[in-house]
């Protein structure tokens, strides 16, 4: 993204300062990670999830992705097959829900690494009560729903999500398939950080039916959300997508030909994925997040990671980045427990009363992966934060990354990342590293460590990839690799 989108960020945060979840933009979808929904809407989003199951419409969507399984998955429209997808759940959300504004949470599940079964997903009153008592059932063979929760697997950090959006300039892949090569951020990013969280779940979440576990759809939407932020990063939302173009922005003559889901009457329901009635959407025409779908990730601190340390300004119509000085809502389901009990017993109604948790105007509640939750933590430093002078608006945090990397103390000062492994990671290799080093080397080379200390662990069972027998498609799923240039 360039200068021109600063025009629209001050409208932009005044907008989210008078409470942007309660706003319902017609063209405008606005997601939020889970972790920052108050109680409230988190269990209006799970109310929704539980009509849609009872009205059947739920397991038409499990049945669309298990028949579609080989035109969305280990192809190019593996990401806008699963974008459209998971955009006309969100529609059939708002057709159940109480809020017709209803959207998609995301999982950041990059922010739960080397803590996931803490990950606050997994709480016993909100996503962990699907697997709980056989209270859900699969679409197809109504057993309980099952998760094994294998420890063998590790969600990816934010630097090795980072390190594949910087160092992947190209959609697909175009080596031989037998060449053990590969270049393509779409196989990348649908190996190992996409693969390892199915993997890591385990049970149903590991099979074709996997939105069974309603734990499938947050996934997926961060999913989305790094390929959009791939797509940002890249200014491909400068571009008319007339314009968008092969490998750069997809896989050969693949563009312009509809995408392939069951007809409504293949599904006996009344559920259409067609585009407007008409066919189902081409590729193009869902590849630009402005268009036909038009989603705006919010709080997103890969994307202030990406400001702060490689001097990326994100598109505000896509993006609003997480900064240290905004409040941070974290849903305290122990008190809210509490509090619903306590007003049951008096036989009060909580009404539209929420609990927003421990908020700080000017620190973030520590989430368990940095310490105690109750307390606050230094992780985003008050040296980012400027404060406006007089008759100024604070819209953007200063970059020092816009002037380069002038010394070591400057280079650590850009350390924006979250997790303290990476943190300290980033501060060695300010030592290590030339002061030249561009930001997808600096992420290239901590993600290599970072790989090295975890023991490479791969995105799926050994045994499963070598059963692919596609040699490029085999290394999206190690732990760490760099695209493979063709002048290489």
């Amino acid at each position: 993204m360039t200068m021109n989108h600063f025009a629209t960020v001050l409208v932009l945060l005044l907008s989210a300062a008078v409470g942007i979840h309660a706003q319902c933009p017609d063209h405008v979808r606005h997601r939020f990670p889970w972790r920052e929904l108050t109680c409230r809407e988190q269990d209006q989003y799970l109310e929704a999830i539980e009509r849609l199951k009872e009205r059947d419409i739920y397991d038409d969507f499990v049945r669309t992705h298990r028949w579609m399984n080989e035109v969305a998955h280990g192809v190019a429209e593996f990401l806008p097959w699963h974008r459209w997808y998971i955009y006309q759940f969100e529609t059939a959300l708002r057709e159940v829900a109480d809020d017709p504004c209803i959207t998609l949470p995301y999982w950041d599940w990059e922010n739960d690494a080397e803590d996931e079964m803490d990950s606050i997903l997994f709480d016993r009153d909100t996503f962990g009560q699907f697997s709980r008592d056989c209270r859900w059932r699969t679409a197809e063979d109504n057993d309980c729903l099952r998760r094994s929760m294998d420890r063998g697997f590790r969600f990816h950090h934010p630097g090795q999500v980072l390190e594949i959006i910087s160092n992947f300039d190209q959609y697909t892949d175009d080596w031989d398939s037998d060449s053990r090569r590969n270049n393509g951020f779409r196989e990348a990013l649908e190996g190992s950080p996409h693969s390892s969280v199915h993997n890591f779940i385990g049970g149903d979440m590991t099979r074709m039916s996997a939105p069974d576990d309603p734990l499938f759809f947050p996934h997926h939407a961060n999913v989305d959300r790094i390929w959009a932020l791939w797509q940002d990063y890249w200014d491909h939302d400068e571009l008319d997508p007339r314009d968008y173009d092969v490998p750069e922005h997809y896989e050969g003559s693949r563009l312009d030909r509809p995408m392939r889901f069951p007809d409504p009457w293949d599904l006996r329901s009344d559920w259409d994925f067609r585009l407007n009635g008409d066919d189902f959407p081409t590729p193009r025409e869902v590849l630009s997040n402005a268009d036909t779908i038009h989603v705006r990730y919010h709080d997103d601190q890969l994307a202030f990671a990406l400001e702060r340390s490689a001097g990326y300004v994100p598109n505000p119509e896509w993006f609003t980045a997480a900064r240290d000085n905004w409040v941070h809502i974290e849903c305290d389901r122990d008190d809210w427990r509490r509090q619903r009990e306590r007003n049951l017993k008096l036989g009060d109604n909580l009404g539209d009363a929420t609990h927003q948790g421990t908020v700080n105007q000017m620190e973030h509640s520590a989430p368990s992966l940095r310490g105690n939750k109750n307390s606050t933590t230094a992780v985003w430093s008050n040296v980012w934060k400027e404060e406006p002078h007089q008759g100024e608006t604070n819209i953007t945090s200063s970059s020092p990354s816009k002037a380069g990397i002038t010394s070591v103390a400057s280079c650590m000062e850009m350390n924006a990342l979250s997790l303290q492994r990476e943190r300290e990671i980033w501060d060695q290799l300010c030592l290590e590293l030339p002061l030249t080093a561009t930001f997808a080397e600096r992420m290239a080379a901590l993600a290599k460590e970072e790989c090295r200390q975890l023991g490479n662990p791969f995105g799926a069972p050994r045994h499963w990839i070598d059963r692919m027998g596609m040699a490029n498609q085999l290394v999206a799923f190690e732990c760490f690799h760099l695209p493979s240039r063709k002048e290489d």
